[in-house]
């Protein structure tokens, strides 16, 4: 797809070797001092940002499809991982 966005560019001549299903890119993390409020402003604000028309082209160009509040499951990756680094700050 971003070959194809691109073709004008030199990544036309790119070959491609694999390519990987769509997935969710890691969710955006703010301070946890962060009001509710203010937490409540920022869903809001990518929610209108995913819908606005005049941000078509640009959600295109950056493959985003949507953007959506994230469970507190969806953190554990990020919690496992601090967790190993803890475990073998050498491999990090």
């Amino acid at each position: 797809m971003v070959r194809q966005a691109h073709a004008g560019s030199g990544a036309a001549r790119l070959r491609m070797v694999a390519t990987t299903r769509p997935a969710p890119i890691p969710p955006f993390l703010a301070t946890a001092a962060l009001a509710r409020d203010a937490v409540q402003d920022l869903q809001a604000a990518f929610a209108q940002a995913g819908a606005a028309p005049e941000l078509q082209a640009l959600r295109d160009t950056l493959r985003l499809a949507k953007f959506v509040v994230p469970r507190p499951q969806d953190y554990e990756t990020f919690h496992a991982r601090s967790a190993a680094s803890e475990r073998f700050p050498d491999t990090w």
